[in-house]
């Protein structure tokens, strides 16, 4: 399939919207202070958590989740808080995808999100939206339905490093375990000589190659500005060179 080749970032590209309080929620609910317990979780750093008992959905369309919350930075120690203190509450689904610097806290797997033909489904909303805090309000106000999610991976060759901002897309990953999959194709094009980058998107991861100014394309005429849209000739003998040798855009 081929492919658009030219891609323009905007930098920075929007880190990660955290959902905030369920920590302060839930600490002391067990009738003691968590704080020795969050310095403990993710002292060994892996690469994903719980990342084998989601390998079966890697490069399919992955069943979908209730998430309770998204945690970044220092707080992603709170979501195995939260995960153990509501395992021992009797909520057995409940898990955690994440590694050191971003977690989700789900519960539940399930292939259809319709209250009316999945029963389970129904009951599980119902069972979480019972759920207090110490003041009684509800502990998860807004429970979402949304496709397994996964953690980004750190790397170094983050789309934001980039040195300008026009950039030739080679790769694109849609399925589940895009985000990996992404990191790592960059890297292995980074060991063959190439200045790879990432982008992981809502929804699709990119790779790409360099870092370009519009000095990359032929002039415009004169009284012409670019437009939406427009197709413009390439002038620059390094992009023509990545171009030929990715002629097609690898996809998954």
């Amino acid at each position: 399939m081929n492919n658009r080749k030219f891609w323009r970032h905007k930098l920075p590209v929007p880190g990660l919207v955290l959902l905030g309080g369920l920590l302060l929620v839930f600490s002391g609910c067990n009738g003691g202070s968590n704080g020795d317990q969050a310095q403990s979780v993710w002292e060994q750093p892996p690469a994903e958590a719980n990342a084998d008992s989601f390998a079966k959905f890697h490069n399919k369309v992955p069943p979908n989740t209730i998430l309770l919350g998204e945690f970044g930075g220092e707080n992603v120690r709170g979501a195995k808080v939260l995960e153990g203190e509501l395992k021992a509450a009797g909520l057995k689904d409940v898990f955690v995808i994440g590694n050191q610097q971003e977690a989700y806290l789900c519960y539940g797997l399930y292939t259809d999100t319709d209250p009316l033909r999945n029963k389970r489904y129904a009951e599980d909303k119902m069972r979480l939206s019972t759920v207090r805090t110490p003041d009684g309000r509800r502990a998860f106000p807004m429970l979402l339905a949304m496709p397994l999610p996964e953690a980004t991976p750190p790397t170094e060759f983050d789309i934001t490093k980039a040195p300008a901002p026009y950039t030739v897309m080679v790769a694109t990953f849609d399925l589940y375990g895009r985000k990996q999959q992404a990191a790592d194709h960059a890297r292995k094009l980074r060991q063959q000589g190439w200045e790879a980058y990432v982008y992981q998107g809502e929804t699709m991861s990119h790779v790409t190659i360099g870092g370009f100014t519009t000095e990359i394309f032929e002039p415009l005429p004169p009284g012409q500005h670019a437009k939406p849209g427009l197709q413009r000739k390439i002038r620059s003998a390094k992009v023509k060179d990545i171009m030929q040798k990715f002629k097609y855009l690898y996809w998954n």
